[in-house]
């Protein structure tokens, strides 16, 4: 998948912290914001495309997430990303299990 990281796009005026609130944290407004480590591309058409699926549903109640295509697909991902392997019974709600396997990344080595 390409991405176009030289199409500009104007974020001043959606209320991002980046580009908008730059006077409200250095008291000027002229100013380049390199203390926010935000992105100002476009995120890739497939997850664009899969939210807005998810959306058209029009049922926002709790899901589960402890299921077979939700844990593979993270399995799935470390073990392709970072040649890390992550049992599914691991695999959480919550950010711990993702600055594990970083730090097996960093050593390469299998995690739990």
């Amino acid at each position: 998948m390409k991405y176009d990281f030289d199409e500009v796009i104007e974020r001043r005026g959606t209320y991002c912290t980046q580009w908008d609130y730059i006077e409200d944290r250095f008291g000027e407004k002229d100013l380049l914001p390199f203390s926010i480590s935000d992105t100002d591309f476009r995120i890739p058409k497939p997850i664009s495309n899969t939210i807005k699926r998810i959306a058209e549903h029009e049922i926002y109640g709790y899901t589960r997430w402890n299921h077979h295509d939700f844990k593979g697909s993270i399995t799935g991902y470390f073990q392709r990303r970072f040649q890390c392997h992550i049992g599914y019974c691991t695999v959480q709600v919550s950010c711990i299990p993702f600055l594990y396997c970083f730090g097996c990344y960093q050593n390469r080595r299998t995690a739990f």
